[in-house]
């Protein structure tokens, strides 16, 4: 969608980068509870690099679009870590529900194990939600 031609002859109004935007938002309020608009930014900013390159060759270093993948991988985990952190503490001081949002769901219940998740299974968990939420429901 690369835009629309209005029927006076108006400038073209790009909608697709805006959608795009507000489909990452609503999926980071929706899974995480993400409310702070600076911080879906910074994620949407690293994410934007994150599926773009989600194909690339696997050449790890700098200059290919694979490197800026994994920079901007270690950057979306690094943010999430911090937000699991803190909900796991919130969820211990009741300053959060066990069922406000996914990540709670995650952080609450142990599996058939009787084990509680690892934090970073769940932020795996979290980054594939985002991207199937983004990707699937935007096809680019």
């Amino acid at each position: 969608m690369s835009g629309y031609h209005g029927a006076e002859g108006k400038e073209e109004i790009k909608v697709y980068p805006t959608i795009k935007h507000h489909i990452f938002e609503l999926a980071c309020r929706l899974f995480m509870s993400i409310s702070d608009p600076e911080l879906i930014s910074a994620l949407s900013s690293h994410f934007h690099y994150f599926s773009k390159g989600l194909v690339a060759i696997p050449l790890n270093f700098p200059g290919t679009q694979f490197f800026a993948v994994m920079r901007a991988e270690e950057a979306i985990t690094r943010e999430l870590l911090v937000l699991v952190r803190q909900r796991r503490i919130d969820l211990e001081n009741k300053l959060a529900s066990p069922t406000q949002d996914l990540m709670s769901l995650l952080l609450s219940n142990p599996g058939e194990n009787g084990k509680f998740m690892p934090e970073a299974e769940i932020i795996n968990n979290m980054l594939g939600l985002l991207y199937a939420g983004t990707t699937l429901l935007v096809l680019p």
